[in-house]
């Protein structure tokens, strides 16, 4: 089963509602408000995992996600609204919110990683229990083996390594677009008749809905399903078998 797990801001929410709707057999949506702390996110994680089951898919469209140009390991995403969870690349900023991916990687050959100093010297370290949150989430996946994860955030797509290492600590393919993924909602009254709205899922430099020659069936596509943009996607992680 796909499993989206969504803010419940529009117009993102109201495009996940389109989304599931299309195949409501296939498809579920578990809903994720602002002010969740890391251990409840955490849960509704695992919950979103368990729902999707083994070879179903976990769509995270939460919030927002960046790459630092130049280098594929200092990406940012959020897996929470409002940044109250956070996944940060290598040089990323360290916070309340966040977790550094590479916390268990030395930064040079021969040194102990930050989580090795934490161990040994502060054992009580918030980036230690932040840190185990982490490892809960991927605990999880491992245990459920969902096929793949994909997150609904900007350009994050762009620091690969960044991605590969959550692929890795979380044992499932990761699929990331380098462009901004937008969303919108076009609202459509007919005389007699009470609003109706769309919602549209696209990338950046996309306009929708389309008045071009193929714009009905595009409108469609971007109404019910993810973009599907392999010139402006990656999908990276460990080396699992392709589900049937």
């Amino acid at each position: 089963m796909d499993v989206i797990v969504t803010t419940t801001e529009n117009p993102w929410f109201g495009w996940a509602k389109s989304y599931v709707a299309h195949q409501p057999q296939a498809r579920a949506l578990i809903k994720m408000t602002a002010g969740q702390s890391m251990a409840q996110t955490r849960d509704i994680l695992k919950s979103a995992i368990s729902k999707a089951g083994a070879d179903g898919t976990v769509i995270i469209s939460v919030g927002h996600g960046t790459a630092l140009d130049g280098s594929t390991v200092d990406g940012m995403c959020e897996i929470a609204p409002g940044g109250t969870f956070k996944l940060v690349g290598l040089n990323g900023v360290e916070s309340p919110q966040t977790v550094n991916v590479f916390y268990d990687r030395p930064r040079f050959a021969g040194q102990k990683s930050d989580m090795e100093h934490d161990l040994a010297d502060n054992p009580s370290s918030a980036r230690l229990a932040r840190w185990k949150i982490y490892q809960e989430i991927g605990a999880h996946f491992k245990a459920i083996k969902p096929y793949r994860m994909v997150l609904l955030t900007c350009r994050v797509g762009n620091a690969s390594d960044f991605l590969k290492k959550i692929a890795n600590d979380w044992s499932v393919v990761v699929r990331a677009y380098t462009k901004r993924v937008a969303s919108n909602e076009d609202v459509v009254t007919d005389p007699g008749k009470p609003p109706k709205s769309f919602f549209y899922l696209f990338l950046e430099g996309e306009k929708y809905p389309d008045e071009g020659p193929n714009g009905a069936e595009r409108n469609i596509i971007a109404q019910q399903e993810l973009p599907y943009r392999p010139g402006y996607q990656i999908s990276v992680g460990p080396p699992l078998p392709v589900p049937p």
